[in-house]
């Protein structure tokens, strides 16, 4: 649980908060504005991810001599 040092305090020795092991809980300490920011900034990672691996599948497939043995005479839709 990190506590946040007050503006000037060198008494204690202090360490940068680190912006992927924060908790979500602590970001507002810096305003809503910030945490709102890093919280969205964690989702699109995440999704950016997910949809990723989803797309290998995708890219496996097209790449794969299956899909180049499928001829335009085969296709249910005329082009």
């Amino acid at each position: 649980d990190f506590k946040r040092a007050e503006p000037g305090e060198d008494k204690v020795p202090t360490r940068l908060y680190n912006p992927v092991r924060l908790p979500h809980s602590q970001m507002g300490d810096f305003g809503i504005g910030i945490g709102l920011y890093f919280s969205t900034l964690r989702l699109i990672l995440f999704l950016s991810i997910v949809c990723g691996l989803i797309g290998i599948v995708n890219i496996h497939y097209f790449a794969s001599s299956s899909y180049q043995s499928f001829s335009s005479r085969d296709s249910i839709w005329p082009l």
